[in-house]
């Protein structure tokens, strides 16, 4: 994997995603920052505890379980026979003395569930939060599409 590749856990798979009942539609779902040297698709990690969440205390920019990217309701969309995962909001974490040093990936979870399961995660590679803002701009065609046939 490289720097900005995204990839689903299999747990996904395992919810139904992309069937749009893989959650409630009211749940919030975030952008949630880890510090954990490599997870793959296959990480027996399912849930935002599972991983090492990026530094919250003190003056960081960073709030504990991430930034909220919408409800799951108005994430999902489906179209014809195209699966669309998606949000309008593009999270930005402003540069400060306390926040992480070490930020590796940027999960999306459901964060209204007990678990805060994952669904998908994107490499960051080593981000010092220090030394700069962090926003992640997803794609303008959507985080996700899933084409049936």
């Amino acid at each position: 994997m490289a720097v900005g590749d995204l990839f689903w856990f299999d747990i996904a798979t395992k919810l139904g995603f992309p069937d749009s009942s893989a959650f409630s539609s009211g749940d919030t779902m975030s952008c949630a920052l880890i510090e954990d040297a490599s997870i793959t698709s296959t990480s027996t990690a399912h849930g935002l505890g599972d991983f090492t969440e990026a530094n919250s205390t003190g003056s960081a920019t960073y709030p504990a379980s991430g930034s909220t990217l919408d409800v799951w309701g108005d994430m999902w969309s489906y179209s014809g026979k195209v699966a669309t995962f998606d949000t309008t909001t593009n999270p930005t974490w402003n540069q400060d003395s306390d926040n992480s040093t070490d930020v590796t990936y940027a999960l999306v979870c459901n964060i209204t569930e007990t678990g805060k399961r994952a669904l998908c995660a994107v490499e960051l590679g080593n981000v010092d939060m220090t030394a700069g803002d962090l926003t992640i701009t997803w794609n303008a065609s959507g985080i996700a599409t899933v084409t049936s046939t």
